[in-house]
């Protein structure tokens, strides 16, 4: 594909985004975590036989609980 055809393309779907808004945009979001889904349960499904579940130094403590619920919670921060 040359840079032309790229440009081209590049510039059709920023056209058809701009008429049709955010409500095209919206359809697309409320539909592609299906996508991404069924993705992400075919990588664990590949990559589980390979992963050794053993971590060296993992602690069950409460340092261990601190440390997953603040991850939670900068993940869940980050997203809203």
């Amino acid at each position: 594909m040359t840079i032309a055809v790229g440009c081209i393309i590049i510039a059709v779907i920023g056209y058809v985004i701009s008429v049709f808004g955010f409500a095209l945009i919206h359809t697309y979001e409320k539909y592609s975590w299906i996508a991404t889904f069924i993705i992400l349960c075919v990588l664990i499904g590949e990559v589980a036989p390979q992963v050794d579940p053993s971590i060296p130094g993992l602690d069950y403590g409460l340092s261990f609980s601190g440390s997953f619920l603040s991850f939670l919670a900068i993940n869940f921060s980050s997203a809203s």
